[in-house]
């Protein structure tokens, strides 16, 4: 715990996994590790699923879906929280999919869910199915 907040996971462009049960604390980690990047000078932006699906919905039907891309890839680390909680229609899935890939190249994440490894192969089935035909 002592490694993560040093912040060093930043500079080294790791993403970090946050797993587990309910109840047991992986959305204060998140957020604390999120205050102590601010205190080194990093920006942060801490989202969970159910208002990313809100806020993609009120952007889709205004018609500002690139900058929500763009908001969510702006800040040094994006903490997405609850991944696996709610599920995404195909639009969705590709606009996450999207975000995750651009984060991938221009900033660290961290994702925290109550769902093991292999339930998330449901999670983001919609997400493959965009990679392997346009969604």
């Amino acid at each position: 715990m002592n490694e993560v907040l040093t912040g060093r996971y930043i500079h080294n462009e790791e993403n970090n996994i946050l797993l587990g049960p309910p109840e047991i604390g992986k959305s204060h980690l998140a957020i604390s590790m999120a205050l102590e990047e601010l205190t080194q000078g990093h920006t942060v932006l801490f989202i969970n699923t159910n208002n990313f699906i809100s806020e993609y919905r009120k952007a889709h039907k205004e018609g500002f879906i690139l900058r929500i891309i763009k908001r969510y890839c702006r800040p040094d680390l994006l903490i997405i929280d609850e991944i696996g909680y709610f599920t995404f229609n195909e639009v969705i899935a590709h606009t996450q999919f999207q975000i995750i890939s651009k984060r991938y190249e221009q900033g660290v994440m961290i994702l925290t869910s109550h769902k093991s490894y292999v339930e998330w192969a449901k999670i983001f089935v919609l997400v493959k199915l965009c990679l392997l035909q346009p969604c």
